[in-house]
C-alpha cells in the first residue's frame, strides 16, 4: 500500500529532525564524557529520550506506510488495524519522550544553579515534577482510553468494545500543552536570572542565554502531537 501525501510529509519532517536530534546527541555524549568528563543523570535522561522518540518516529512511520493519513475507505481492515496498533505504540513512546526530555531539561538547568537561588530550584523542581505527572497522567490515559486495550486496534476487524471520544484526547492534549508551555517558560526564563549574578562579560552572559533556554523550544513537539491526532 503506497504512503499518503500527509503521511509522507510528516515522515520526511520527523526523519530530518530525528537525524539533527542524534547529531547533537551523540555530540553532547562526547563532550561530557570524553572533554569535560563529567556525564550525569541529566545526560542518561536525555539519551533515554532520544531512544524513546527513535521508537515513536520508527512507529510513527510504520503507521503512515500501513494508513495513517488515508481514508478509511482506501485501507484494508488488516492495514487499518497495524497502522492503529502503531498508533497506540506512538502514544506511550511521545509521553516517555517528552518526560525523560523535561526531567533531563530540569537537572541540566539545576547543575547551573547555586544552592542559594532556592526560589529557582524549588520552581524547576517544581516544573519537573508537574511535567512528570501530567505526561504520566496523559500517557496512561491514552494507553487505557479503550476496553479492553486490544480494542484501540482490533475494532478495524469488527471485534466489539468502547473508547474513550477522540474529543476527550484531544481536551486533554490541550491541557497537557498548556502545562507543558509554562514549565518550558520556566525553563526559559529562569536561566536569565541565573546568569544576570554571573562575573563574566556582557557578551558572554549573552551567549549563554540562548544556549541554557533552550528547553522553551520543546513546545513544538506538543503542536507536532496534536497534528498527529488530527491524521490519524
Amino acid at each position: 500500500m503506497g504512503i499518503g501525501p500527509r503521511a509522507s510529509e510528516m515522515v520526511r519532517i520527523e526523519v530530518a529532525f530525528l537525524v539533527v536530534s542524534w547529531i547533537a546527541v551523540v555530540l553532547r555524549v562526547y563532550v561530557r564524557t570524553c572533554v569535560v568528563k563529567a556525564f550525569g543523570w541529566d545526560d542518561r535522561w536525555m539519551l533515554f529520550a532520544q531512544l524513546m522518540h527513535t521508537t515513536n518516529v520508527i512507529c510513527a512511520t510504520g503507521g503512515a506506510l500501513t494508513g495513517t493519513g488515508r481514508l478509511t475507505k482506501e485501507l484494508t481492515p488488516e492495514s487499518m488495524m497495524m497502522a492503529l496498533r502503531f498508533w497506540w505504540i506512538c502514544y506511550w513512546t511521545y509521553c516517555l519522550t517528552m518526560i525523560s526530555a523535561k526531567v533531563s531539561l530540569g537537572l541540566s538547568l539545576l547543575r547551573y544553579t547555586p544552592y542559594t537561588h532556592v526560589r529557582s530550584r524549588r520552581i524547576t523542581y517544581f516544573a519537573i515534577w508537574i511535567s512528570v505527572v501530567i505526561g504520566a497522567a496523559y500517557g496512561l490515559i491514552a494507553m487505557f482510553q479503550c476496553k479492553p486495550v486490544r480494542f484501540f486496534w482490533t475494532r478495524a476487524i469488527g471485534e466489539t468494545g468502547t473508547c474513550i471520544d477522540i474529543h476527550v484526547i484531544m481536551s486533554l492534549t490541550y491541557v497537557m500543552s498548556a502545562i507543558f508551555a509554562a514549565s518550558d517558560f520556566s525553563f526559559a526564563i529562569l536561566p536569565v536570572f541565573l546568569i544576570r549574578g554571573l562575573t563574566v562579560s556582557r557578551n558572554q552572559k549573552l551567549a549563554l542565554i540562548p544556549i541554557l533556554s533552550m528547553g522553551c523550544m520543546s513546545v513544538f513537539p506538543i503542536l507536532h502531537m496534536e497534528l498527529r491526532i488530527r491524521m490519524g
